[in-house]
């Protein structure tokens, strides 16, 4: 099925659809959910850009060249309508132009490779992100051209943290030069059994090791895919209800925990806005000073362990 669905009909019953029906069944539900389900993170389908002083960057996400417009360098990275689905998607180029010392050698002809971070406000350091689970593998749309050279592709890098180590890494190269979008999947692969805190995302138009000019690398609809092992991985995380979503003024946490837990809650870019203590049943945290947008949460008990994680929408 090359088209998703965006509809369904599900029906739930304690006796037979066809008749002879019998009185006297009795049927208990609570909590359904989907498995194996995709969740983008912020601005993964690039529908939103800032404007900077080179022009665009997405939203939530940094280029290098581009922060540097008295260097006269090429715009490495764009917003385009060339998109997979929406509005918009990214593009990024290898060109060459000349960089000064201490980023370059100072003689026209180096090479420049786009390259897109998620969250460089942070410099190369991880980006903190409201994790439920771990994420089986990362999902996404690309084409472009890749400039023929053995050592020569198109990059996508992941790493995963918890508490500044390294967990768990994902990546996708690609030497295929096409000009329709296909959808590529990549496995993370784990040494750890926690679950991670920040990553570090990394879009790369060439090989930063031995880059060359000429390659052109389109990408849109980036996801993460959760697989929980079990029901219960899924049950355990329905302990706790957040309402109303979207919310204007206050936003309320039912617990069905004894435990004793606090929420955070941060903004797009992974900063903590708020953190507080909660109550062992009904918590209502203010959010009428909150912008409207996106926002994530995190709800973790005293060891900082996150027992669930979501997100909300403030009008």
């Amino acid at each position: 099925m090359s088209n998703p669905p965006d509809s369904m009909v599900a029906i739930i019953t304690c006796s037979s659809m066809d008749p002879p029906q019998f009185a006297g069944s009795t049927l208990t539900i609570d909590s359904i959910s989907f498995t194996n389900t995709s969740e983008p993170f912020p601005n993964g389908d690039f529908e939103n850009w800032t404007t900077i002083s080179t022009g665009e960057d997405p939203s939530g996400w940094g280029t290098y060249a581009n922060q540097f417009p008295y260097y006269n360098l090429p715009v490495l990275v764009t917003k385009t309508i060339d998109a997979n689905s929406g509005s918009f998607a990214v593009k990024l180029i290898s060109d060459t132009g000349t960089v000064p010392p201490p980023f370059g050698t100072g003689v026209p002809g180096d090479t420049l490779l786009g390259t897109l971070q998620l969250n460089l406000i942070n410099g190369f350091s991880s980006t903190k992100y409201p994790f439920a689970y771990k994420p089986d593998s990362l999902v996404g749309y690309t084409k472009g051209t890749v400039a023929p050279d053995t050592n020569n592709f198109n990059f996508i890098m992941v790493q995963l943290s918890n508490n500044g180590t390294t967990i768990g890494q994902a990546f996708y190269f690609t030497q295929n030069s096409s000009n329709t979008y296909s959808r590529f999947a990549t496995n993370f692969s784990y040494t750890s059994g926690l679950i991670p805190d920040s990553m570090q995302f990394i879009i790369f138009a060439g090989n930063p090791g031995d880059p060359i000019p000429g390659n052109v690398f389109y990408v849109d609809d980036l996801s993460f895919i959760y697989n929980p092992l079990n029901i219960n991985d899924i049950s355990e995380k329905t302990t706790f209800k957040i309402y109303p979503n979207p919310v204007k003024d206050n936003l309320n946490i039912f617990t069905y925990s004894n435990e004793e837990t606090f929420i955070k809650i941060y903004n797009i870019v992974g900063e903590i806005i708020l953190e507080a203590p909660m109550n062992m049943d009904l918590t209502t945290v203010s959010a009428s000073d909150l912008s409207a947008g996106l926002f994530f949460y995190q709800i973790l008990n005293k060891n900082g362990n996150i027992l669930d994680a979501g997100k909300f929408i403030k009008e």
